[in-house]
């Protein structure tokens, strides 16, 4: 069983435009190798995925105290069909 202080966490890293959506980001391993999953809408240019994983790879060094060769960053991109928010498909709004 994990403890407590290790459940999974979720953030909002938006951009603030009108699309602007929750990314959920879950710590995954307790150990020394934490593993982070980012869950998004596709259509973030691979620049901004470096800038992602370089921000949070620095955070999760600095708070979990390990080197950042330690982290791990698994990205999921899911086409707008296959999220819905409401009820409703996200592609349909």
């Amino acid at each position: 069983m994990v403890s407590p202080k290790f459940q999974p966490t979720k953030c909002i890293l938006t951009d603030g435009g009108p699309e602007a959506y929750t990314w959920p980001i879950f710590v995954i391993s307790e150990g020394t190798m934490p593993i982070i999953t980012v869950e998004a809408i596709e259509g973030r240019s691979l620049e901004q995925k470096r800038e992602l994983a370089k921000a949070i790879t620095q955070a999760v060094s600095e708070i979990y105290l390990v080197t950042p060769d330690r982290v791990h960053i698994v990205i999921h991109d899911s086409p707008r069909e296959n999220i819905a928010n409401g009820g409703v498909l996200v592609c349909d709004k």
